[in-house]
């Protein structure tokens, strides 16, 4: 039996606004809350990597569950109001780790000539990438993607002029610096003036397309050492404001 994105969908929406409560979910609840049958129930709960016999869920039990269910086409819209910013953060997170980046989340870079804030740094082989995160209610007008990608923007000449005037020793590599905008619901366009708008649910195959078109893609050069890790780099940045 083939099981449809839009019942998983269903399903994993109920398990999301189920879960809320302190009390386990129970296998009736579900059926009540999803009018599937049993069986598909007990097949999407196998998909889910969930267990009909605890349904207690955990905050890293629902991260995997909504893992489970983006791998298997749920889009972004149906999870958007069971999520709070720092599930969708855990989200990206691990999204990130596996595939492969090291991130640091959250930071503020100043020097004489301003201040910017970045949702998340990320940095794998020849590619760092400024992600802006945004936990939108409803899917943004193409207005508010412009005004996005303006910021983007500021943000990536920002920071490659930043990195370009600190010093450092060894063996230095070329880093392709790449701007991302992240969010629960699908863009209008998934590139927009060489910038990459992505989906949460299209996220694992945009960094993909990222890792083999970044060339082609907004991009900003810059040079570091080989062996400098993004947590190193970014505490640099955050000692640079004297420049």
């Amino acid at each position: 039996m083939d099981i449809r994105s839009e019942l998983i969908a269903r399903v994993l929406e109920a398990i999301l606004k189920l879960s809320s409560a302190e009390s386990p979910i129970t296998v009736d609840e579900l059926l009540e809350e999803t009018l599937i049958s049993r069986e598909q129930l007990e097949k999407i709960l196998k998909i889910l990597d969930l267990s009909p016999c605890e349904l207690r869920l955990t905050e890293e039990a629902r991260i995997r569950a909504i893992l489970r269910g983006l791998e298997f086409g749920v889009e972004g819209k149906y999870l958007a109001k069971y999520l709070s910013w720092k599930s969708f953060e855990k989200l990206i997170a691990e999204i990130l780790r596996k595939a492969g980046y090291s991130s640091e989340w959250n930071l503020t870079i100043s020097s004489r000539e301003g201040r910017i804030q970045i949702d998340i740094l990320a940095y794998y082989g020849n590619l760092m990438l400024l992600i802006d995160c945004k936990h939108w209610n409803r899917p943004p007008p193409p207005s508010a993607e412009l005004k996005i990608l303006e910021s983007q923007e500021r943000r990536i000449i920002f920071l490659r002029k930043l990195i370009e005037k600190m010093r450092f020793e060894g063996d230095l590599q070329t880093i392709y610096l790449v701007p991302v905008v992240l969010s629960l619901y699908q863009p209008s366009k998934p590139i927009l003036r060489g910038h990459i708008f992505s989906s949460i649910s299209s996220f694992k195959a945009a960094l993909e397309y990222i890792q083999d078109a970044y060339f082609q893609l907004r991009h900003e050069k810059i040079r570091i050492p080989r062996a400098m890790s993004i947590s190193t780099l970014v505490r640099r940045l955050k000692g640079a404001n004297a420049f």
